[in-house]
């Protein structure tokens, strides 16, 4: 006990200098540079914008060009043949009100609300208002708004937000997927529009001579985009949307919580257009700006501008009376605009002639989803398929890796940054170990901190490091990092911490959505994505660390775990002198999207993606782009998916297997015998990979061992049913899968102390092997009667199949003798949400299942149990 107090003692010491030096108050100057940066950034890029042509014909020719790009950036869909059907309507005050779905893209399909006259004769105009962010025609700004002008006369589609309603997606994943997969929130909610469009000219009651097309905020920002792609929208009333592009990556800095959700912003725009430019697409058709002077986003110098900018492109048309701009100087919702607006609307939708065209066809929806996640994971799948062709050869592997290096450059945005000189900003000794702190440069106007701690007492020749990237959840300061560091640096290693952005209460660079939203919308909007300014920051780390002249440049790795493990990758591929790869907690995004995402809650912690991203490539394709040098990836008990890790370690081994590089990779789980393995690594850099990945993960169980991780000992009740097969999947948060490598099952033991009251009750150990869902039992152990005298082990004593055990193998037991009668449980457990328990079953039932070697079973259900049971495997 004495020596591990001395140990934390050591470690505050050591690291204690740079918090006492670094650490801002909450929410203070550190948390705020990087927004800071990125709307500086944002700002240059909105400069580097060419002037806006002076004659009509160059305009016309500027437009095609941004309707191209923007259009190409957005990511839409192809629009196909228009299917929809009114699913229920209702009749309030006069006004009908209709829910209506019509076909999307694929096979999914949007969903609205149709609200009109309920005298309604003839064809009417039609106005199609977007949603913005979340928002539902009945929330009282809205329905105020709706009502009124559907109460003039106008046909209203009201768009229901992808977030919500029969469309429900998770807020985070949305945001993540379509932005990996090159169609944003703004792109989808896009064509929300432009569908509701195609929708309208299909209706028999809506004139699609005279639609029109409104939102207020982010609604706005969707009516602008939509009405520059499609000049069928005749008539154009964004309301408090004419924020540019680098106004909105500003209002993080100024007015904390203002942007909580980048999906609201247009991120990514600023390398195509700025928002006066979107804005002047929509001439020479009727456009009404509504500006909003209570909006955190309005700005005096933005209205100017977009109205400016506007003008000018309708006078080269001849259309300057077809523009006009109000302030609404009310309260914060498209109700206290309705006096402005409905007569504007009114007349210049009178002003349109009649169309004399007929409705165009509409089909009948066939088996509609309406989960816009279908249609993206759809187009995931398409991208995907020319991935595996990659690896049939060596040759197109290095093609196809040369490709996606060029574009991971790009996507990081490496080339926009002009890095300067690190500084050593201060040092200090403590407990062997010397600790230097470090100003890294990432471009002009940003630095990131960082920590270098190395052996005090210098050593012979030069040394091996390590970058080490924190997690997104982390800092230098967290305990894990702490101690991942102080064993790396006791070895010799010379270990440097970036300082990335970060959510831990101690980091220097602290975003909290408390005092600092996400730092997402500033990023997407300046074009540096939250992972590329990771990569960013480790090439730097990188770059200082070659330069030291006490470090070997040939011996330094790149090493983390989470998204620090996956930053770490990236940041291998594009610099090649990194000498390998150790990384825990690993997976695909695609993985990450379906199993993690629908549960992130926040825009907090950096997420496993860049922008465009899958339409290159995905994460196991990076992590096998580091072949041939050393990579170890390892599976944490509480990280990601084990499918996301397998699906790496897969992808990766067919890389490494081209090039003739198959011992270069390693990929173990946290039950493997990893000491073993690092033992029998020949000096270089693969074992120093491997002694990173060790530091990295926590203290590991007993190889071999699985069960009860506190002791057999008393706990408080024992099952009632009998005859149920069970199987032992988590204990204490780690997967019970037996590790690979030639084991055998040898003993194992149960806990019932229960006295007469439980003796003679059988018991019977079984080996399964899970394969895909199912679990395929492969041996049996010889059936034992409890005594009830506490702590009993036993040898397997194997009866039939096998008693060998490796990757995929689970122990289980039956509660009973299969050749005899079946009796109520013996194990003791207790209630943990740490654990789980797997009853399996072949017809479905529970009690009475049948035990036989070769049979395929399937779980019935699980419990969040803890029971007194271990298993012990050994070499033999």
């Amino acid at each position: 006990m004495l020596r591990i107090w001395k140990t934390i003692g050591v470690l505050v010491a050591i690291f204690s200098f740079a918090a006492a030096s670094s650490a801002p108050s909450r929410g203070g100057e550190a948390s705020a540079s990087i927004l800071q940066y990125l709307a500086k950034r944002a700002g240059k890029l909105a400069a580097q914008r060419p002037p806006l042509p002076d004659t009509a014909a160059g305009w016309e020719q500027h437009r095609g060009k941004l309707v191209k790009e923007v259009s190409g950036w957005l990511g839409l869909p192809a629009r196909e043949a228009m299917k929809a059907a009114v699913t229920h309507q209702k009749e309030e005050g006069g006004l009908v009100i209709e829910e209506v779905i019509y076909h999307w893209a694929g096979p999914t399909y949007a969903a609205g609300h149709v609200i009109r006259l309920k005298e309604n004769k003839g064809r009417r105009p039609a106005v199609v208002v977007c949603p913005g962010h979340l928002a539902h025609y009945t929330w009282l700004g809205y329905r105020q708004f709706v009502e009124g002008i559907a109460r003039s006369g106008f046909v209203v589609l009201f768009i229901e937000d992808p977030r919500i309603g029969k469309r429900l997606a998770a807020d985070v994943a949305l945001y993540a997927v379509g932005a990996a997969a090159g169609t944003p929130v703004m792109g989808i909610q896009v064509f929300d529009a432009l569908r509701s469009l195609d929708y309208l000219v299909t209706r028999p009651d809506v004139d699609p001579g005279r639609i029109g097309i409104t939102g207020i905020g982010a609604g706005a920002r969707q009516a602008w985009l939509a009405a520059a792609l499609e000049p069928r929208f005749q008539v154009v009333v964004p309301i408090d949307g004419e924020a540019t592009c680098e106004r909105l990556a500003q209002l993080p800095g100024l007015k904390p919580g203002s942007i909580a959700d980048p999906s609201m912003v247009p991120g990514g725009l600023l390398g195509h257009a700025e928002w006066n430019e979107i804005a002047a697409c929509v001439s020479p058709r009727p456009l009404l700006i509504v500006g909003n002077t209570r909006s955190p986003s309005w700005s005096a110098g933005d209205y100017a501008k977009v109205l400016g900018t506007a003008k000018k492109v309708y006078a080269l048309a001849n259309a300057a009376g077809a523009i006009a701009a109000v302030r609404n100087d009310g309260e914060d919702s498209m109700a206290a605009c309705l006096p402005q607006i409905e007569p504007w609307l009114a007349q210049q939708m009178k002003s349109l002639p009649p169309s004399s065209a007929a409705p165009l066809p509409c089909g009948k929806p066939d088996k509609p989803d309406f989960k816009v996640a279908t249609w993206l994971r759809g187009r995931i799948a398409k991208e995907a398929a020319p991935w595996a062709e990659s690896l049939k050869s060596q040759a197109q592997w290095q093609a196809y890796r040369e490709g996606v290096a060029q574009w991971l450059e790009k996507a990081c945005g490496l080339k926009t940054v002009q890095p300067g000189a690190a500084k050593v900003i201060g040092t200090s000794k403590a407990g062997g170990l010397a600790v230097e702190r470090l100003s890294l440069s990432i471009d002009t106007g940003l630095t990131c901190p960082a920590v270098l701690v190395h052996p005090a007492t210098p050593a012979s020749g030069k040394q091996a490091a390590v970058i080490l990237s924190p997690d997104g959840r982390l800092s230098a300061e967290s305990p894990e990092v702490q101690t991942t560091v102080r064993q790396l640096a006791t070895q010799g290693y010379w270990v440097l911490v970036p300082e990335h952005v970060s959510i831990h209460a101690k980091s220097p660079r602290r975003l909290e959505l408390a005092d600092v939203p996400g730092f997402f919308a500033a990023a997407d909007l300046a074009g540096l994505s939250p992972m590329g300014l990771r990569v960013a920051e480790n090439v730097a780390a990188f770059q200082y660390l070659s330069g030291r002249p006490e470090v070997d440049s040939a011996r330094i790795v790149a090493a983390g775990s989470g998204v620090g493990g996956i930053d770490a990758c990236l940041s291998a591929v594009l610099e090649p002198r990194i000498a390998g790869v150790a990384a825990a907690n690993v997976t695909t995004f695609r993985d990450w999207a379906e199993n993690v995402a629908p549960e992130e809650l926040a825009y907090l912690n950096t997420l496993p993606y860049l922008p465009g991203m899958l339409a290159v490539t995905d994460l196991d394709y990076l992590f096998a782009a580091v072949a041939p040098r050393p990579l170890m990836v390892a599976r944490l008990r509480e990280g990601w998916p084990k499918s996301g890790f397998e699906q790496v370690a897969a992808t990766a081994a067919a890389a490494y297997r081209l090039g003739g590089a198959e011992k270069a990779l390693v990929a173990v789980g946290l039950r493997d015998p990893l000491d073993e393995r690092i033992a029998k690594l020949p000096d270089g850099a693969q074992k120093q990979v491997a002694t990173v990945v060790r530091a990295i993960l926590p203290a590991p169980p007993i190889p071999g061992v699985v069960g009860a991780r506190e002791g057999l000992r008393s706990r408080d009740t024992v099952d009632s049913a009998a005859a149920i097969i069970w199987v032992l999947d988590m204990v204490g948060g780690e997967e019970q899968e037996f590790c690979d490598g030639g084991y055998r099952l040898d003993t194992w033991s149960f806990f019932n102390d229960n006295g007469a009251a439980q003796q003679g009750r059988a018991i019977t150990p079984l080996v399964f092997k899970k394969e895909g869902a199912a679990f395929k039992l492969t041996g049996i152990g010889k059936t034992r009667v409890n005594t009830g005298a506490g702590l009993q082990t036993f040898p397997f004593e194997m009866v039939q199949g096998s008693d060998q055990v490796g990757a995929g193998s689970y122990f289980g037991f039956y509660t009973g003798d299969p050749a005899g009668k079946p009796n109520a449980g013996v194990v003791e457990f207790g209630e943990d949400y740490q654990d789980r328990m797997i009853i399996l079953t072949l017809d479905g039932g529970m009690e009475t299942q049948k035990v036989a070697v070769g049979q395929r079973y399937r779980e019935q259900s699980h419990w969040p149990r803890a029971y007194a049971i271990q298993a012990v495997s050994k070499r033999k």
